[in-house]
């Protein structure tokens, strides 16, 4: 029998944005509950989607990076290929949760479904042309990460939208699991189709992929999407964003926390190609190996975290502590089977970790606010990350590999222990008004 769509409208009087949020689940979801949200029609269909997507997204970067030494032969100019990707995320991620929150999220998704596309195509022409120069590239990755900023709020949002508040921790760890995916499937497609087709082809083939991830999203059913309705007169703005999050400590804590680790442990690029050269010295063969080794923990850690109870301020805190110890005993090991299984663990860990994290702030935000405090939390991430390449990569020159990632995983459990000494300390009841 088809389902209506839900339309609701939220008004200050019945649930004001500045206390409200989604009411959170309880228990431990069985596996038949974890994953029987994939009997959902349109989340199915937005999964598979964004999986296909990411592996698109994950293609670029390689054949990106490839075609910058192609034209340039200088490494330096690949990172900085890279970063015109985040830089995009840092400047319009707060007007993106703002068009995430006022507008329809499905439309905004397709809206840039559509600029994927475009890209893809122009690319295309561009490379088949061998026009493919370094203006044409930096100007494609600052593209990408335009459209990646209004892309992310919205793809986070609608999952509210999609499914009911006890299936969003699983929903959540799904989609991260398709994420993960699309990260290993992507840079092996896309290195794979460089030595057998050449560039241009390349690209055809990534159109394709992009064409495909939009199908999908086009089968998404509207009118089985619960839609809210702001009240009239409403406004959407930057600055509500930041004094609902300001009036939310367990909010900004989660909020510090992701901005924390992405900057100490998330500058995975850096670490690993600085053990594949200079510890293990295997190469660049040796540096896919160890990625994907960690790609492939992070993929079991999203799997099972589809059947972790919703997410508590001291759950994070503590997968935070178990994070950060991971990475700096993996600065200890010596031996390279016994660091790819130290790395496994470390891509369960940062899985568990920022799947609850994810889970935490969606169920702990009024859906009115879903899409600005969605992009505080893509800004923290991506800009973290951002600068902590920046940072670990002139630490690392300086100290060498092995003490940056001990003291890169010592701060991050030492910050998120005390933080959850504090709370512990302050009682059960810490927080607790702020739903």
């Amino acid at each position: 029998m088809a389902v209506s769509r839900q339309e609701v409208t939220m008004s200050h009087e019945s649930v004001p944005p500045t206390t409200g949020s989604i009411p959170a689940p309880s228990g431990r979801p069985s596996w038949g509950e974890a994953f029987g949200v994939l009997r959902v029609p349109n989340f199915r269909r937005f999964v598979s989607a964004y999986g296909v997507l990411v592996t698109s997204l994950s293609m670029q970067r390689i054949m990106l990076a490839w075609s910058v030494l192609e034209v340039s032969g200088d490494l330096t100019h690949v990172g900085l290929a890279v970063a015109t990707q985040y830089l995009p995320m840092l400047l319009l991620g707060l007007p993106g949760g703002v068009v995430a929150d006022r507008w329809s999220k499905r439309r905004t998704l397709l809206a840039c479904q559509l600029g994927y596309l475009a890209l893809a195509v122009a690319v295309l022409v561009i490379a088949f042309a061998q026009s493919l120069d370094l203006v044409a590239i930096y100007l494609f990755g600052a593209l990408i990460g335009v459209v990646q900023a209004f892309h992310l709020p919205a793809s986070q949002g609608i999952i509210g939208e999609m499914v009911s508040a006890r299936a969003i921790p699983a929903a959540i760890s799904l989609t991260s699991s398709a994420f993960q995916a699309g990260q290993v499937i992507g840079p092996a497609l896309g290195g794979l189709l460089l030595a057998q087709l050449g560039t241009a082809w390349s690209w055809a083939v990534n159109l394709l992929v992009v064409a495909i991830s939009m199908l999908l999203l086009l089968r998404v059913d509207r009118s089985r999407l619960t839609i809210r309705h702001r009240p009239p007169g409403d406004r959407t703005t930057v600055s509500e964003g930041l004094r609902y999050v300001a009036r939310k400590p367990t909010l900004t804590i989660v909020l510090l926390l992701i901005l924390i680790i992405s900057i100490c442990v998330y500058a995975t690029p850096v670490f690993l190609t600085a053990y594949a050269e200079q510890e293990f010295r295997i190469g660049a063969a040796g540096y896919g190996m160890l990625t994907s080794i960690m790609a492939v923990g992070a993929l079991a850690g999203a799997v099972l975290s589809a059947k972790r109870p919703a997410p508590t301020l001291a759950m994070i805190l503590l997968f935070t502590v178990a994070l950060g110890v991971s990475q700096a005993i993996m600065g200890l090991v010596y031996a390279l089977a016994l660091f790819s299984a130290t790395l496994f663990i470390r891509g369960a860990t940062s899985l568990f970790t920022t799947t609850a994290a994810n889970s935490f702030v969606q169920l702990r935000t009024h859906p009115l606010m879903l899409g600005r405090v969605m992009s505080f939390y893509g800004i923290m991430m991506n800009g973290g990350m951002a600068l902590g390449n920046l940072v670990i990569g002139a630490l690392i020159a300086g100290f060498g590999v092995r003490p940056v990632m001990i003291a890169a995983g010592v701060l991050p459990a030492v910050l998120a222990l005390a933080v959850w000494l504090f709370v512990r300390r302050s009682g059960p009841g810490a927080g607790r008004a702020e739903r």
